[in-house]
């Protein structure tokens, strides 16, 4: 007779920081959740220096909810990612933001699918995007992040073993515990105080298969995560841009290492093939806000081309994300710790 087996001991960490409004509303919900039997649970809130009314709003859960606060001084959500991982009791960590409102059955979702699948090693589910106004569809359609609420994931695949080159989200994601023992978050990406754009979790990700670990698509373990009204403007979306652009050479230069991209020609310090697609692409979008309708030679970095049924303003806006891109990949190439990171691959003789 199979032995059953149960995910009975889970931690649930939030990471946090100056947003107790929506805090106290994640929490909330929280509140109404389904508790499947048996379990042991435990809400690490991870305090990552706020400044704000957080200390009160957790106060006024604690006798609601099984709570337990932590604070991490270094800003930053790898740091904060990385004090939960320290601190979690449970032999399961389910992850989730502060801006989110999990579905009732989020917890008991994710509990069954760990029975199901108690070798895996990561699990994720559906983020759906919550906006509290329709965001302009001309920035929805040039910006494919304000689209799905920059972290959404609605994919129709049942629940199972997730591809290679498919990724969860840190808005809805767990881990068994013992499988990522002596991992961390990388604490020179991930979004901070004056950096939005994130990507740590799809490192992390990458680094836990490549230890041999299974990811697990859990469709029934889902969440609403909040899109502020501040980041469906324009300028935020530029800012934004650039950010992933950082994002993506920073995410290179983890994966990569010991090699690095010493081999890869450079002018002024930068790859030749990035000073070529920076320049065509502002030639390009300087040539759409007269209304040229320009096609790209090769997929472009930052996400889908311009699309030729979209309004004009879009195309051109799709021509400036890439242009913004590009020019936070330039940023970062010239970063020093990309300038360290390249000096290390480098021989000392030069061979």
């Amino acid at each position: 007779m199979a032995m059953t087996v149960r995910a009975e001991n889970v931690t649930i960490a939030i990471c946090t920081w100056n947003r107790c409004e929506l805090l106290r509303q994640t929490l909330a919900r929280m509140t109404e959740l389904v508790l499947p039997p048996h379990l042991d649970w435990e809400i690490l809130v991870v305090d990552n220096n706020c400044t704000d009314n957080t200390s009160s709003v957790l106060a006024s859960f604690a006798d609601r909810l099984p709570l337990r606060v932590v604070h991490e001084l270094q800003p930053g959500t790898s740091h904060a990612r990385n004090r939960a991982l320290l601190e979690a009791r449970g032999d399961y960590i389910l992850w989730t933001d502060d801006d989110v409102l999990v579905e009732e059955t989020w917890l008991a979702a994710f509990v069954a699918g760990a029975c199901q699948f108690p070798e895996a090693a990561a699990f994720g589910g559906m983020i759906v995007p919550w906006f509290t106004a329709a965001p302009d569809p001309d920035l929805c359609d040039a910006f494919p992040w304000l689209r799905i609420g920059f972290c959404g994931l609605e994919r129709t695949m049942p629940a199972g073993v997730l591809p290679d080159g498919e990724y969860i989200w840190g808005a809805n994601m767990a881990f068994r515990r013992r499988a990522v023992e002596g991992m961390t978050f990388d604490t020179s990406i991930g979004s901070s105080h004056d950096l939005p754009a994130g990507g740590e979790e799809l490192v992390f990700i990458q680094q836990l298969r490549r230890r041999g670990g299974i990811v697990i698509w859990l469709p029934t373990m889902r969440v609403k995560h909040y899109v502020m009204p501040s980041r469906t403007t324009l300028e935020y979306l530029k800012s934004f841009s650039r950010a992933k652009g950082r994002e993506q050479v920073g995410r290179e230069r983890i994966l990569t290492q010991p090699s690095g991209d010493v081999e890869v020609p450079m002018i002024m310090g930068l790859p030749r093939w990035l000073w070529r697609q920076w320049l065509t692409t502002t030639l390009r979008y300087w040539l759409s806000k007269i209304g040229w309708q320009t096609r790209a030679r090769w997929p472009l970095r930052s996400g889908p081309p311009p699309n030729a049924f979209s309004s004009r303003r879009a195309r051109s806006l799709t021509w400036l994300r890439e242009c913004l891109f590009l020019r936070g990949m330039i940023t970062e190439y010239r970063s020093p710790r990309r300038r360290a990171a390249r000096s290390i691959a480098q021989p000392a003789d030069g061979t």
